[in-house]
């Protein structure tokens, strides 16, 4: 029985997991976000040595984000398509402060965050209800508080939420 138990355990653990990518892909969201190029992005990495470092997990984050806010803003059978085709993170790194500095990004009100997007929204006939290109900034973003505090790009998101507020206000 000893030996069993961790099988059962892995078995259980396996189980669990697929279940929950199963939940999670069977409702697809009505928001789509891509990047084009991302390689190419002014800003869009977790280090200052490499260009593509953390690029994958930084979109992750972007994309799960949009996807839950936006979602709320739709209207029923719409579907939103968002595609940045540049980003230019919150903060920057200055390696002049020393090799241990590198994987330090240093949050000042010289580097706002900027985006430039791309985006469509569909209505439920397939009519497109608005499209454009917007060129988003938060100048002022040391003056907000967004929470929470621990998520590295809380000011990005937080410049993110307030386009979304402004293009696609909540119905009543």
């Amino acid at each position: 029985m000893k030996a069993l138990r961790p099988l059962l355990i892995l078995a259980g653990a396996l189980c669990g997991t697929l279940a929950f990518a199963a939940e999670k892909t069977s409702t697809p969201s009505p928001v789509e976000v891509t990047f084009q190029n991302p390689a190419e992005f002014s800003d869009f990495t977790d280090s200052s040595t490499s260009r593509d470092s953390g690029q994958e997990h930084l979109m992750d984050q972007m994309r799960a984000h949009l996807q839950d806010r936006a979602a709320a803003r739709l209207a029923p059978g719409q579907k939103l398509q968002i595609k940045f085709t540049n980003v230019d993170l919150a903060g920057d790194f200055e390696p002049w402060r020393g090799p241990q500095m590198n994987d330090i990004r240093i949050v000042k009100d010289l580097y706002p965050p900027r985006a430039t997007i791309e985006f469509k929204l569909i209505n439920a006939d397939g009519s497109i209800a608005a499209q454009g290109e917007r060129k988003l900034q938060n100048l002022g973003f040391l003056m907000s508080s967004p929470f929470p505090r621990d998520d590295s790009l809380r000011w990005d998101k937080d410049m993110l939420n307030d386009w979304l507020a402004q293009e696609f206000p909540r119905k009543k």
